[in-house]
């Protein structure tokens, strides 16, 4: 939406464009271009996400958040993840792709993943283990706020303690 925004209102007629040439040419690419990265294969993506451990990530499903008391909860459900397990085990099942050498590795991550997460003990002691880590990703996210942000934040946890 801000992009929305940004387009309509460097676009309206009367608006004056103060910025330089060298910032137009680089928005057009005629000037100095960055070097395209690689993309990634969606072997190497799923075997980085492995190793990282960003499972959520890694299957294309929402984050796990914390609630107010620091307890980890998720919004997706087993069928979720058989959903985004299928989805990707046909792009990287190792019949299926010969030519790429890590596409069998990948696979079994992506099927260690899935029955990890299918298991709901599997499942609850993961986020166990990732609660400091949500517990600070929320606390970055919070501070960030503005201040109407923070008064509404504020009134809506006012509101479940009620």
């Amino acid at each position: 939406m801000e992009r929305e925004f940004h387009k309509a209102f460097s676009a309206s007629p009367g608006s004056r464009n103060t910025s330089s040439s060298s910032e137009n040419d680089n928005a057009r690419g005629t000037r100095s271009k960055k070097p395209l990265q690689e993309k990634k294969t969606t072997s190497e993506f799923l075997l980085d996400c492995y190793a990282k451990k960003e499972y959520f990530k890694m299957l294309g499903l929402p984050e796990p958040d914390v609630d107010e008391l620091g307890k980890p909860t998720w919004s997706g459900s087993g069928d979720d993840v058989g959903r985004a397990y299928r989805k990707l085990a046909v792009l990287v099942h190792p019949d299926k792709n010969k030519e790429d050498v890590k596409a069998r590795e990948a696979f079994d991550a992506l099927g260690e993943i899935h029955r990890m997460l299918k298991n709901s003990e599997a499942l609850d002691e993961f986020l166990r283990g990732q609660a400091s880590e949500l517990a600070t990703r929320r606390a970055r996210r919070e501070a960030a706020l503005d201040i109407s942000d923070r008064v509404e934040l504020y009134s809506r946890q006012n509101e479940k303690a009620k």
